[in-house]
């Protein structure tokens, strides 16, 4: 969608393939520190928050 608001065109299958495996990476990761990690211990804002920015800032490169 922001493929389109940005150029105008509609998105194709090769920005889909871009964008899956980093989704599928993002959610690899999630699951794993879910299972690792309790619902008593949850990570702080300074250890979540910066990979957060910086796959939003590669990604919308």
């Amino acid at each position: 969608m922001l493929c389109y608001y940005i150029t105008g065109a509609p998105p194709t299958w090769e920005d889909a393939m871009f964008f899956q495996p980093i989704w599928h990476l993002c959610m690899i990761m999630k699951v794993a520190l879910k299972t690792v990690l309790t619902d008593k211990r949850r990570l702080h804002p300074m250890v979540s928050g910066p990979p957060v920015v910086v796959s939003v800032l590669v990604t919308g490169v």
